[in-house]
């Protein structure tokens, strides 16, 4: 059942979303925007949740299942992370940043690590260099997207039986999570309400679930739509068109680039054009080869690891430690 389920593209699609990850935070000439990784990770989760949302009817005891799934897919690797994490970060890191490490860790068990690292300073800042468990606010999202998303789903397929209206209302969905990032943007460069007073706008789209859920939307509507274009070389001419939009963010974006926004679209829409066309020769060569596949494979445990790992040896070279 696995192997009948398993898609080598999507696979191979995961390699890449890696390795520009690993590259941007290696700070790899000329991968400046390889962030935009965690968004392809996005698009794919969308696609794969939405495979399995609609193999079952939407009931309480098939999301128990779902849920369940989920926990048991994802949480023994994060809290194995956790658990060596703490281990070596408590022998390593200053009282002041062992502390702040320590309330990491509670927000992952509370399963709002994206929160937590928005209360702190930017993400690209220097300090970042202090924060061992910084790359799981993308988790956080994740999280938010399983638990919600299949309810959303719930509500509408209860309202609209047809697939049309169903893409009509994801398509809206899409249009209202992008504008909702445009009316956050209009605010400035920090909130000057008594809610929100004093927070970075810039860091409130990047990492909050509200400002990232189109991304998983995209993903999804490939799943429900499953016609493809027979030609070959319109399905070559969409692939190449894919992988430029992807190459392009990963190299042209930099911390400078208002993120996610209007920005994210090109990168969201590169790796939707990469599933859509997945049977073109070029697919064959770039996402299904050896190399990009072993990565696609080992891609949750290299993303949890290759992070704690640089800031161990960047914090253990860079600062002075004392006994």
């Amino acid at each position: 059942m696995r192997k009948k389920n398993f898609e080598i593209e999507i696979n191979g699609l995961r390699g890449i979303a890696i390795t520009l990850v690993v590259l941007f935070h290696f700070e790899i000439y000329p991968f400046s925007g390889g962030f935009i990784g965690v968004d392809i990770f996005f698009v794919i989760s969308g696609y794969l949740i939405g495979k399995i949302i609609e193999k079952k009817p939407i009931s309480f005891i098939n999301y128990k299942k779902y849920i369940l799934n989920r926990i048991r897919r994802i949480f023994p690797g994060i809290l194995v992370l956790i658990l060596i994490s703490f281990f070596f970060f408590s022998l390593l890191l200053s009282p002041e940043h062992l502390i702040s490490f320590s309330k990491s860790v509670i927000y992952n068990l509370l399963l709002v690590p994206n929160f937590y690292f928005w209360t702190q300073s930017n993400y690209f800042d220097i300090s970042s260099y202090f924060k061992p468990l910084l790359h799981t606010w993308s988790l956080g999202v994740e999280y938010h997207f399983y638990i919600i998303w299949p309810l959303i789903l719930w509500f509408v397929s209860s309202l609209f039986k047809r697939l049309v209206f169903k893409n009509i209302f994801l398509f809206f969905f899409i249009f209202i999570s992008i504008l909702l990032n445009y009316y956050v943007i209009s605010f400035g460069p920090v909130f000057e309400n008594k809610l929100l007073y004093g927070k970075f706008v810039s860091d409130t789209i990047f990492f909050l679930s509200p400002f990232r859920i189109f991304e998983f939307a995209f993903g999804y509507i490939l799943s429900i739509n499953k016609k493809r274009i027979k030609s070959l070389l319109f399905n070559e001419i969409l692939f190449l068109l894919g992988i430029f939009l992807v190459i392009y963010s990963a190299v042209v974006f930099d911390k400078n680039t208002l993120f996610p926004s209007i920005n994210s679209i090109i990168p969201t829409f590169g790796a939707v054009l990469l599933i859509f066309s997945k049977n073109s020769y070029s697919s064959n060569i770039i996402l299904k080869n050896k190399i990009i596949n072993f990565l696609g494979t080992i891609s949750f445990s290299l993303y949890l690891y290759h992070w704690p790992v640089l800031i161990f040896y960047k914090y253990y070279k860079y600062f002075k430690i004392s006994f």
